[in-house]
């Protein structure tokens, strides 16, 4: 380092400024095994979106599932529903081997029961309840013998409960549910109070102010919405809500029971006998559809009403629509005539035990299931329209599906016989759970439906062929009925597990069921397709696994071994193993196989047909078919597909909305930790598996190449080759998403909102935009996750700047493709940089630096110069920012791509060399040098407060000068650019060399101007440039060159907008640059006509002026015209074109002046025209006609007198004799018009600007009379001037001319030296003037000739006098 500057930092650098918060790490356990992300490669992330493009396309057909509706329309009545074959696992069973009884409490108190008693069951909060007269019990439905929390309420029975997520703010915080209890007089709400999720513990609060009375209306139904809504079905047949607040206001009170369906009913007289009104149905059933926010209700005769909740679900109800026939109905469905007949007389049939809202991702066209008596469903549509904001306006019954087949004994089934006696149903997705009650022997038998996932028939109704399959079910009966009767069933959420985002029926966990019969409450688990496997698999019938295989397809039972290879589970790894192995064998699975190129399924590549026969082009390109491949291999994309596809494009922050610049990740913490998880276990998998393949281990792949024909082993070699390769790709991706996915959990437990405001606004506004995908496979979401944790190991640096050991480990196991070894070296770097800060001694911290710079160096393309550079600047360690910033480029662009001459090529390898490397050093300059006030960048903010005026320049020219002394042209032309743009010239001139040169040509946009190629306007920074090349030029010495940069800015090409750049006026500026230059070379002939362009460049200037305050410019379309303000006209352009057309007879002369023309009479004719036209500009303004001509006279000749003044003595040009005689005619009222009015003071006038435009010499202008008089009668005003009375008048001018010389021209000359010779001179001209005007005068032969011959007699004795005086003083 410079010894200058090895003074200590300042203490500014102690701090950035922002308030740190959260220096303990959050600890965030990882497993990583066989995490190898190498196969991305470095900074190259092809392999990544090539590996996802490939999951996609091979899953296409996986995208999109079929509507409900469209399976349903295409089911055959015979394929409607099937049955596991003999042998098959079980697919519903217990959970524990007993029914939970009821606690003897609660029987105990139903033996006593004087009123009505209940049961059900609250999955939300594990608990089952009874309601004995005016006592509530609750119990663990999933515990043997729980003691039972026994509530009472009032002295009514309780007729109804129900369960509710309170709104938001309402309740203390630990009121997480609430009870509603429905008695015969009022509805109490009770707080649920819990700790957690696992709900050991729950105490009940009663809430006072929240109970209302039932008006003497029974709530025979309960239900909520998801944002706390409470609806009531009345024993009236209408629908209540109970509408609540945190407190009462000044229009209504905090707890209120609202009315909705109230009608005209409610307003007649009592004594109105009822039989008149209609019977009364009670609401025995309200479901509330929270995705389309619309509210369902069955009556006990089965009529179901239709009311809209509003677009978001805010809305009182608004009834839409009815079904007051079921039965008749239902029979106008598709298949409704075959299941319901003409739906008359049919009871069962007609009446609904339970009714179910169907998802939006089940269908978008069916809005409700319902379920009669003896199991037959109707699927109903409430929407005309299929748009997503639609709003309900209908019921429609759509489809009707027949029951499910009764069994007829032990396990096989029917058709016909009796029919089922439905009590109780529940629908969950595409699952349906039946409980049919036998009276006789007081039991209950459960019956469960789902979709029947192995390959349906393809068919539909009518037996044409369709590419939809029909919905077909598979029907499992629970092998031991359940003791008493079902009251309810409700489905128990339970966590997803492990795999989100794979949100698919074949991986989901087991469905749970609570069923509370009279008996008890069982909980019944239905098995999902990956439970059924597992089963298979651990009792290892081959059999029934090929069965499996077979029947659910070889690709979807593929991916359902991934699943169990990726079990963590300590009960699921022999599962595990025994799924691998079945992966393995090739008779489940197969092998890839090379197809033909127009029968492959996989993405093609492409290469040079090298042997084609012959009539083909040799240089035509074939596809390469990729292989066939196996079905693991389709299964694990189906796997990666199914994980990734909900998020991929999703994107990756939010910003709140109340305040703009709180960040935070779009995806959950608990998904992000889920998702790590499983993406770390399929990598592992991964390894696992491409371990095997490559060893040969796999189960039977050597034997199944060596039964191969001799004649495909080869292609079936490759084929394995190819999709191993494939694998390690997809292997590859998994492993990076992983990593992102932990990356993220650890940013955002440590505030990734502090953590962005500490990256630069350009990678701020990034965040904006970056999705999931960018964020694991784009250049752009690696620099922002970089950003991030450098921003977060700044926050963890200790206070000796020694960096975090523990999250330095946490990083490199959790997110090694993110934070490498390269990257752990780079922060150590860093924290020495700390380190150095504090150094007690000068030479100790030259020591830490150079050792921090070592690391640097080794490791340059993980080293973020952004943040390196403000330490070294803070540190004054000038000598090395320069060598870390080329160390870097040359990592960058190891091939020099940016030297190349294709700007296809050098163009991008250019930009990435100064984004990453050069844009900080030049920031670093700016800050040094630029005096404009402009504010640093957010890095450099701290290095600029600690900078003081005397060190700026100082350290500027370290900086340059080791710019200069390195041998980088990209770095040199990055360093001319910020000198120029910061305008310090001279420091960039001082640069010097052939490199500057180059760069400022090829930068001035003047290589096309100088090569004739046809020129385009140079943008503002071309000028720029051209303008310092020309210093350069000036400072080298080559006035030449200088000159001829400046000749090509004057010349340029004008863009097109308003005004022109350059202006003229700017032009002419640069030819008087260049005008100097060329004088500096000693060039005549070069300054000339570098001169005339100057001269024609002002005379322009003021023709535009003209053109432009006679409002021509901007208006007339004429070409000519609009050529004049944007560029330089030649002579002949700016004459013929523009002067002439336009009368400008003053700009014509002096292009005439310039042009050197000698047509004398030409030129006559253009002063006559000219001397015209200023005199009738003010002839006539005044009243008195003396004075208008007088004014006019001395308009013309003082117009005269400046033009002619830069013209005299060329005659070519300024022909004195007819001026002076049209000043003479004009001064006599002859001339240009004939008023016969002669001004007294015309001649004074005349005299005067004769004097002026003969440039003050009496000599000069008596030389101009006598030229006027020596005038031929045949000349040029020859008549006039030899007219008598005219000539005369002549005379007396030049008489009036003489006195005045005698009496103010002698003056100006002293009595010394040459002055007495001048004067001498003078009166010489004088004296023979007069003598030669005195015998003219008396030649006219008027009277007053003779005494106009005695004046000029007179004067010339007393010249003579004065000239005898003068020559007495010389002698």
């Amino acid at each position: 380092m410079n010894g200058t500057y090895s003074l200590p930092p300042p203490e500014a650098w102690a701090s950035d400024g922002l308030h740190g918060g959260g220096r303990h790490m959050v600890t965030v356990q990882s497993t990583v095994a066989g995490n190898d992300s190498s196969v991305l490669g470095s900074g190259s992330f092809d392999v990544a979106n090539d590996a996802w493009k490939h999951c996609k396309d091979v899953s296409r057909d996986d995208a999109r599932p079929p509507d409900v509706y469209e399976l349903l329309s295409h089911s055959v009545g015979e394929t409607q529903y099937a049955f596991p074959p003999k042998g098959w696992p079980a697919q519903v069973r217990m959970v524990s081997p007993m029914v939970n009884e009821m606690p003897k409490m609660v029987m105990e108190r139903y033996s006593a029961c004087q009123t009505v008693a209940f049961c059900g069951v609250f999955p939300e909060i594990k608990r089952a309840w009874a309601s004995v007269d005016n006592t509530l019990f609750l119990w663990r439905y999933d515990r043997w013998q729980d003691v039972p929390i026994e509530y009472h309420i009032g002295d009514q029975p309780i007729v109804a409960a129900g369960i509710v997520v309170p709104k938001a703010n309402v309740f203390q915080a630990a009121v997480q549910h609430v009870l509603v209890l429905c008695t015969t007089t009022e509805i109490c709400f009770i707080g649920v109070c819990h700790e957690g999720n696992d709900f050991d513990e729950v105490t009940l609060q009663r809430l006072p102010q929240y109970t209302v009375s039932t008006d003497n209306v029974s709530m025979i139904s309960v239900a909520s919405t998801q944002d706390g809504r409470v609806f009531l079905g009345g024993s009236d047949g209408n629908v209540y809500e109970i509408i609540y607040a945190a407190k009462d206001t000044w229009r209504t009170k905090r707890c209120v029971k609202v009315c909705h369906t109230r009608g005209i009913k409610a307003y007649l007289p009592s004594f109105i006998p009822s039989s008149l009104l209609g019977s009364v149905q009670p609401i025995v059933q309200i479901v509330v559809d929270d995705e389309r926010h619309i509210l369902y209700t069955r009556s006990q005769s089965s009529v179901i009403h239709v009311f809209d909740l509003g677009e978001h679900g805010k809305d009182a109800p608004s009834k839409v629509a009815e079904t007051v026939d079921f039965a008749v109905d239902a029979s106008r469905a598709l298949g409704g005539r075959e299941v319901f007949g003409r739906g008359a007389g049919d009871k069962k049939g007609g009446r609904i035990v339970y009714m179910a809202p169907v998802s939006t991702k089940s269908s978008r066209r069916i809005q409700l299931l319902t379920v009669t008596a003896d199991g037959r469903r109707v699927y109903w549509s409430v929407m005309s329209s299929r748009s997503s904001a639609s709003r309900p306006d209908r019921l429609k019954a759509e489809i009707a599906r027949r029951a499910v087949p009764i069994p007829t004994g032990g396990r096989s089934y029917s058709s016909m016989g009796r029919s089922l006696e439905v009590l109780a149903a529940c629908a969950v997705s595409d699952t349906l759970i039946l409980a049919e009650s036998n009276a006789s022997e007081g039991r209950t038998s459960l019956f469960l439906i789902t979709r029947d996932s192995t390959i349906p028939p393809v068919g539909t109704a009518t037996g044409a062929l369709c590419t939809v399959p029909g919905l077909r079910e598979s029907v499992s009966q629970l092998e031991f009925p359940l003791p008493g009767e079902a009251c309810v069933i409700r489905d128990i959420p339970r966590e997803s597990g492990k795999v989100v985002g794979m949100n698919h029926p074949e991986y989901a966990v087991s469905q749970r069921f609570a069923v509370a019969t009279t008996a008890g409450v069982a909980e019944v688990e239905m098995l999902s397709p990956t439970d059924t496997l597992s089963q298979i698999l651990v009792e290892g019938d081959k059999d029934a696994l090929e069965m499996f295989f077979s029947s659910y397809g070889a690709v979807e039972a593929a991916a359902m071994c991934i699943h169990l290879a990726c079990g963590s589970s300590s009960s699921s790894k022999s599962v595990s193993g025994l799924a691998e192995s079945a992966l393995d064998d090739p008779r489940l699975c197969g092998q890839p196989e090379i197809a033909p190129a127009q029968q492959s399924d996989g993405t093609r590549g492409e290469e040079p047909a090298a042997h084609l026969p012959s009539g083909f082009d040799m240089g035509a390109v074939v596809p390469i078919a990729e292989p066939e491949w196996s079905a693991a291999h389709k299964g694990l994309c189906l796997v990666v597909s199914r994980l990734l596809r909900g998020v991929w494009d999703d994107p990756m922050f939010k910003y709140s909305s109340s305040a703009p610049d709180l960040l935070s990740c779009t995806i959950s913490l608990d998904k992000l930790e889920s998702m790590c998880e499983t993406l770390r276990d399929l990598a592992e998998f991964l390894s696992r598996y491409i371990h095997r393949r490559k060893s040969g281990r796999s189960n039977g792949l050597s034997e199944y190449i060596n039964e191969a024909p001799i004649n495909k082993r080869q292609k079936l070699e490759d084929a394995i080759r190819a999709e191993l390769k494939r694998t390690e790709q997809v292997k590859a991706l998994v492993s990076r998403v992983a990593d992102g996915c932990f990356l993220l959990m650890v940013l955002s437990t440590h505030n990734i909102s502090r953590l962005a405001a500490r990256m630069e606004s350009g990678a701020r506004r990034i965040l904006r935009s970056l999705r999931f995908r960018d964020w694991m496979s784009q250049e752009e979401g690696d620099m922002a996750a970089s950003q991030l944790i450098a921003a977060l190991i700044s926050e963890h640096l200790t206070d000796a700047g020694e960096f975090s050991n523990e999250l330095a480990v946490t990083l490199q196991r959790g997110c090694p493709s993110y934070f490498k070894d390269d990257d752990r070296k780079y922060y150590d770097a860093r924290s020495l940089l700390r380190k150095a800060e504090g150094a007690n001694s000068p030479v100790d911290r030259e020591n830490i630096i150079k050792e921090a710079v070592a690391l640097l160096m080794h490791v340059p393309l993980s080293s973020d110069l952004a943040q390196v550079i403000p330490q070294l600047a803070m540190l004054r360690a000038f000598d090395y920012i320069v060598e870390l910033a080329v160390k870097k480029a040359s990592a960058v662009d190891p091939s020099n791509l940016a030297l190349e001459q294709d700007p296809s090529v050098s163009q991008p390898a250019k930009a990435k060399r100064l984004e990453s490397c050069y844009v900080h050093l030049c920031d670093l300059l700016r800050v040094l040098k630029d005096t404009s006030g402009k504010k640093a960048p957010a890095s450099l903010e701290t290095f600029e407060k600690s900078l003081k005026r005397e060190e700026k320049a100082a350290l500027a020219a370290v900086l340059i000068r080791h710019t200069a002394a390195s041998e980088d042209p990209i770095l040199h032309e990055s360093v001319y650019e910020t000198l120029i743009q910061i305008n310090c010239i001279q420091d960039l001139l001082g640069m010097g060399g052939e490199t500057l040169e180059n760069y400022l040509f090829q930068s001035s946009g003047l290589t096309s101007a100088m090569t004739g190629l046809p020129a385009e306007p140079l943008t503002a920074e071309q000028v720029l440039h051209a303008e310092v090349l020309a210093k350069y030029y000036v400072k080298v010495k080559e006035y030449a060159a200088a000159a001829g940069v400046y000749e090509h800015l004057a010349f340029q090409v004008a863009d097109v907008i308003e005004p022109p750049r350059p202006t003229l006026e700017k032009r002419v500026e640069y030819l008087e640059s260049a005008v100097l230059q060329a004088r500096s070379c000693g060039d005549s002939g070069l300054v000339d006509r570098l001169a005339t362009k100057t001269e024609l460049g002002h005379i322009q200037i003021k023709i535009e002026s003209m053109l432009r305050s006679k409002g021509l410019l901007g208006q007339d379309s004429r070409e000519e015209l609009q050529k004049v303000p944007r560029t330089l006209l030649s002579l002949e352009e700016l004459y013929n074109d523009i002067a002439r057309k336009h009368n400008l007879w003053r700009e014509c002369l002096e292009l005439i002046n310039i042009a050197s023309f000698n047509d004398t009479a030409y030129v006559r004719q253009l002063w006559d025209l000219y001397m015209e036209h200023e005199w009738m500009e003010v002839w006539g303004r005044r009243p008195e006609e003396e004075q208008s001509s007088l004014d006019a006279l001395d308009a013309m000749c003082s117009a005269v007198s400046s033009l002619g003044r830069s013209f005299y003595p060329n005659e070519n040009s300024l022909p004195m004799a007819s001026i002076l005689c049209r000043f003479e005619q004009a001064a006599a009222g002859q001339w240009p018009i004939d008023s016969g009015i002669a001004p007294s003071a015309g001649p004074s006038i005349v005299r005067q600007n004769l004097l002026n435009l003969c440039c003050d010499s009496y000599e000069n202008a008596i030389k101009s009379y006598d030229s006027l008089m020596t005038v031929r009668s045949s000349g040029p005003n020859g008549a006039e001037l030899h007219n008598p009375d005219f000539r005369f008048r002549v005379l007396c001018s030049i008489k009036d001319l003489v006195d005045d010389a005698l009496q103010g021209g002698l003056d100006q000359f002293s009595n010394i030296g040459s002055h007495l010779h001048t004067k001498r001179r003078l009166l010489g001209i004088l004296a023979s003037a007069c003598e030669s005007y005195a015998a003219e005068s008396r030649q006219l032969g008027l009277v007053a000739g003779e005494q106009l011959g005695k004046e000029f007699d007179t004067t010339a004795e007393k010249i003579e006098a004065k000239l005898r005086s003068i020559s007495s003083t010389i002698i």
